[in-house]
């Protein structure tokens, strides 16, 4: 199931939490503490950031 929900564009940012990718804004690093603003239509979302996932986050989004 893990990577059927990757390939359509899920990510996990931490053991609790699976965002859709789609929905995602920007992500704010103070330190080690990172989190990631997701935003749909109709609300926003302050999610937490596993420092192993931001990462995985990065290389799945190119970002140095």
């Amino acid at each position: 199931m893990k990577n059927s929900l990757k390939s359509i564009g899920f990510f996990r940012t931490h053991k609790s939490y699976l965002i859709n990718l789609q929905y995602l804004s920007e992500m704010e690093c103070e330190g080690n503490k990172c989190q990631l603003i997701l935003k749909t239509p109709k609300k926003t979302f302050i999610i937490p950031l596993s420092r192993r996932n931001k990462t995985k986050l990065k290389g799945n989004l190119s970002i140095r």
